[in-house]
């Protein structure tokens, strides 16, 4: 899980994320501010269906190669996703 994990966190950065997405939100609100970023992780949740080339499914890809450790993977993505949220609602 641990390689997981990081390959993870390398593929969708969010650290790498936060200036980004802050110029890009300049003009809202603080109390705006976490309603945006909960509405967007939703979104991202959503990516693989919209958009094929999205960091879930190159995450999720690898499952084709390895269909037991499909929960590995999905779970990978989960911790994934919320430590996006937190890292984007604290910076």
């Amino acid at each position: 899980m641990k390689g997981v994990l990081h390959f993870a966190f390398h593929v969708t950065d969010p650290l790498g994320n936060i200036p980004i997405f802050l110029s890009s939100h300049k003009a809202v609100t603080q109390a705006r501010h976490s309603r945006l970023i909960l509405r967007e992780v939703l979104i991202a949740f959503g990516g693989p269906l919209a958009i094929p080339a999205s960091p879930q499914v190159s995450m999720l890809l690898p499952v084709s190669w390895a269909p037991k450790r499909q929960i590995e993977w999905v779970a990978a993505l989960s911790v994934t996703m919320i430590v996006c949220t937190v890292v984007l609602l604290s910076a």
